[in-house]
């Protein structure tokens, strides 16, 4: 899974530290690259493994799937949701909100199955209250590959 990185060519979104492109193989999911080394990186790194923490959790379902990551969160890849509008997601965001969320803002959210999910969860305040170390390490399961779930 890891030879798409020179053929990320169809970018659909772009924030304060990431890039996000299609995913060039599958369109179904979404890459996401730094837009610089450091601290880019991080957040990469902070969507890893907080999704990690959560799946299988009956919170999984509140997030946009990792599916897998780079060893050096250079990437990070993601199944693509349909993009929220603000009216769904101010009808929608109170309804399974919890403590650790952070930064649910309609930007930050998606649709899946009919739900409101966040596609953007990489922060350090929902890291820290999930007691995720915000110093980066190995991922697990990543092996530059499907990372286990799909």
């Amino acid at each position: 899974m890891n030879d798409f990185r020179g053929r990320l060519v169809i970018k659909i979104g772009e924030g304060s530290h990431r890039r996000v492109y299609q995913h060039p193989d599958d369109p179904g999911l979404v890459v996401k690259v730094p837009r610089k080394a450091q601290p880019s990186r991080l957040y990469n790194y902070l969507e890893w493994w907080i999704w990690q923490r959560l799946k299988g959790t009956p919170d999984e379902i509140l997030l946009a799937p990792c599916v897998a990551c780079a060893p050096d969160y250079s990437w990070i890849v993601m199944e693509r949701v349909e993009i929220t509008d603000q009216s769904f997601h101010d009808k929608n965001n109170h309804k399974d909100r919890r403590d650790w969320m952070d930064d649910i803002k309609a930007n930050n959210c998606g649709i899946k199955d009919d739900r409101l999910v966040l596609l953007d969860y990489g922060s350090k305040r929902t890291a820290k209250r999930l007691g995720i170390p915000l110093e980066i390490r190995k991922p697990a399961n990543s092996k530059g590959s499907r990372g286990g779930n799909r």
